[in-house]
């Protein structure tokens, strides 16, 4: 009875165990027939774990032809991507291939807390940090790579005695050799080449590749896709095609490849290396492809990479990380290797004794890997379709080289005006345009102070002159952030430079309208006493918003356009950060109807007769400016040059109408009137002050402007009336009533220029 109850407990106990054990599971897929490395894995994985007393057992769900509509790579990218978007917890962990790492990463587990770096630099770097990292980030360690080599028919390079081509010109040779001597033999069934240059996922791979393979030397970097050896590269595979006419072999996918064709008809045959494969070891010796100048290679290596879900709980990652770790090891990575289950990315496996006795060690050693151009790429995917429909273009149309390496830029390049004239000389031009209009604005100021010109500036006194003209320079100057590469920080500096500087050049009008108005009020007294404070005060309440979007930050929103050049503008990333931009445009809005009512207000004045319709002009040419920007941004536009030449010219143009009628005007007037107008002055005003009257007790300090034309206003009682009764008016009533004064005598208006134009000197 005894034994039966301690039987009873441990029974119990090891039913316990096993339900307590966590479920790995794991989803991947193959598109190849009888591939059992996964159930290998999952068996050799449980026996370890069972073996260990981990309590961990996996199950790998593995996809093929057979079981679901998974035929390409895209197809199980897609399907795993909507998994990991859904936050979905159904697979603990994926094998994935590793072009998609970048796309992955926000879903995926960090890794690197989890691999020592002595075991990462056992693995291939190159490898590692073009297929495995992801902004510093480890999301994933290859299983298995795989790469592209050459298949030599051993039969007829045997019977002619040729050796395996290094370079694309000897393959080329040694096939016109051995085809022309077959011919002799009536066989005219001979294929003197193939890869894969059809419509499919392993189409840029072969472009890719033989691209790199044209390079200088073994040591040097990929050309670029404008490069010379780019265009030697597309016309050297297009060269072989057309010489041995294999336009149906090299459209056909891989499954009629290997369904309709003898292989022992092959002479040379780029496929994915397969060593266990009885049909090509039979009739092929495989080597690595050739390149233009023997020695230098090229090879697309690609693979699956191991990730862990981060949208599981803590459990299942520290199990998920233990299978990790097994199926990283050395051991199991050795084992896998030596028994033709995989090619591992680990490089020091090649090194070790007994892999190199069942592996050909120095063949790996000597790839030159090239990998998928997945940089900076977000969609690639969209980008591959539209590569492969390019070379196609080129390879079975009449598109040059030249021209579909082009487009192939065009897909992710992003144009903008740039200073060098590669593409275009327009940016350019207007670098030199904008920087010679700042200069001539810049110098423009030795008139302010030059004697034979200060009467034509007595409306501001000279630092407000100057504080416009620097609101002028920051609004030309916001052109600059359009060259060159776009940016967050050149997105806010635009927006900063362009709001700011209308500010400066409205509130410098705002303040002296309000010093001049023509009667006596508390904000008049305190703006003619306190002007740097009331410039002050504006500038603060320009400036809080622009912290607040700065904190916010703006985005930059890609314009992909299909078969032309793609651009980026700058956007705000929230609707609170357009609800300020909104409110410091309605901010400016109400500046200016507030400037607007002053000079109608003002609009008789005579000493300001002209200065008033000249800022009129100014702000109607601002308004048109205004309305053009938001008629300009519900357009589509899809040519970049048009998108900132638009806004450029608008901003030059705005600037420089403003500069001319404000300020170059006077510089015209001065230029014209030869006359000496300060001596002109004093002898009127002298003349003016001995046949009158009236006695001017006005001081001669800032404020004389507006003092002197109230004097005006009540010594020569233009208008009887009241002055305590006008006051009770409304307020439309009494800037109607302002503007309807006028003053009849030029004395006070003339004693007026002069005082300002003594006070500022």
């Amino acid at each position: 009875m005894k034994y039966l109850l301690l039987y009873t407990i441990l029974l119990s106990l090891k039913i316990l165990i096993v339900v307590d054990a966590t479920l790995i599971n794991i989803l991947t897929s193959t598109r190849e027939k009888n591939y059992n490395f996964y159930y290998i894995l999952e068996n050799e994985f449980n026996n370890y774990a069972k073996k260990e007393n981990l309590d961990i057992t996996v199950k790998i769900t593995l996809l093929t032809h057979y079981n679901a509509t998974i035929y390409t790579t895209r197809s199980y990218g897609s399907m795993v991507e909507s998994l990991l978007k859904k936050h979905s917890s159904k697979y603990d962990i994926f094998f994935y291939d590793n072009t998609y790492t970048s796309k992955y990463s926000p879903y995926l587990m960090d890794l690197t807390e989890y691999i020592s770096e002595e075991e990462l630099k056992e693995f291939n770097p190159y490898i590692i940090s073009k297929l495995c990292t992801y902004q510093n980030k480890l999301f994933g360690l290859p299983i298995n790579i795989g790469y592209n080599v050459l298949y030599s028919n051993k039969f007829y390079l045997n019977k002619y005695k040729k050796r395996i081509p290094k370079t694309w010109k000897e393959l080329i040779e040694t096939s016109e050799y051995i085809i022309n001597k077959e011919k002799e033999l009536n066989n005219t069934n001979l294929i003197e080449y193939d890869g894969f240059y059809d419509d499919s996922e392993e189409c840029l791979c072969s472009i890719n590749e033989l691209i790199y393979s044209f390079r200088e030397y073994v040591t040097s970097p990929f050309p670029g896709l404008s490069s010379e050896e780019a265009i030697v590269a597309l016309e050297t595979i297009k060269y072989i095609k057309d010489r041995f006419s294999l336009d149906t072999r090299f459209k056909m996918d891989i499954a009629s490849k290997f369904s309709y064709f003898d292989f022992n008809n092959i002479l040379f045959f780029k496929f994915w290396i397969y060593e266990d494969n009885p049909l090509f070891e039979n009739i092929f010796t495989m080597s690595s492809l050739p390149g233009n100048k023997e020695g230098v290679s090229g090879t697309s290596v690609t693979g699956y990479n191991i990730g862990i879900n981060k949208n599981i709980n803590t459990k299942q990652k520290n199990s998920a990380i233990e299978f990790f770790k097994y199926v990283i090891s050395k051991d199991f990575q050795k084992k896998s290797l030596i028994n033709k289950k995989v090619i591992s990315a680990i490089s020091t496996l090649y090194e070790d004794k007994e892999v190199c006795e069942k592996r050909n060690c120095e063949f790996y050693k000597s790839q030159q890997f090239i990998t998928k151009p997945i940089e900076n790429i977000e969609d690639f995917d969209e980008y591959d379709l539209k590569y492969r429909e390019y070379i196609l273009k080129f390879l079975y149309g009449n598109k040059t080289a030249k021209e579909t390496l082009k487009n192939i830029i065009n897909i992710k390049k992003f144009y903008f005006l740039t200073i060098h004239s590669e593409d275009t000389s327009i940016g350019l031009i207007c670098f030199i345009t904008i920087t010679f209009f700042i200069i001539i604005i810049l110098l423009s100021l030795i008139f302010l102070f030059m004697k034979k010109f200060s009467p034509y500036f007595n409306f501001l006194p000279q630092d407000f002159w100057i504080i416009l003209i620097v609101g002028l320079l920051l609004i030309l100057s916001s052109c600059y952030t359009s060259f060159e590469e776009l940016t967050k920080t050149k997105c806010y500096l635009r927006y900063a430079l362009l709001s700011f500087g209308i500010i400066l050049f409205l509130i410098v009008f705002l303040c002296q309208l309000i010093i001049n108005f023509p009667e006596e009020n508390k904000l008049v007294e305190w703006t003619t006493k306190h002007r740097y404070q009331f410039l002050l005060l504006f500038i603060l309440i320009d400036i809080i918003p622009k912290i607040i979007i700065y904190i916010i930050t703006f985005g930059i929103r890609d314009i992909m356009i299909i078969n032309g050049q793609n651009f980026q503008i700058c956007y705000l990333k929230n609707g609170f950060s357009n609800f300020l931009k909104m409110t410091e445009y309605f901010f400016m809005f109400i500046i200016t109807i507030v400037i607007c009512i002053l000079i109608y207000a003002e609009w008789n004045i005579k000493s300001t007769f002209y200065d008033l319709r000249l800022i009129l002009i100014s702000l109607y040419i601002d308004i048109l400016y205004a309305l053009l920007i938001m008629i300009i941004n519900f357009v589509n536009i899809t040519n970049y040059l048009i998108y900132y030449m638009i806004q450029d010219i608008l901003i030059s143009l705005i600037t420089i109408f403003n500069f001319l009628i404000i300020f170059g005007s006077k510089i015209l007037l001065g230029i014209l009137n030869k006359k000496d107008i300060q001596s002109m002055f004093i002898n009127k005003i002298t003349k003016k002050f001995i046949e009158s009257s009236t006695t001017i007790s006005k001081t001669t300090t800032y404020d004389s402007n507006r003092s002197n034309i109230i004097s005006t206003i009540t010594d020569n009682s233009v208008v009887s009336c009241d002055n305590s009764d006008k006051k009770r008016e409304t307020f439309i009533a009494k800037i109607i009533y302002f503007h309807n004064l006028s003053e009849s005598e030029n004395y006070n208006t003339d004693v007026n220029s002069t005082m300002d134009y003594q006070t500022k000197n």
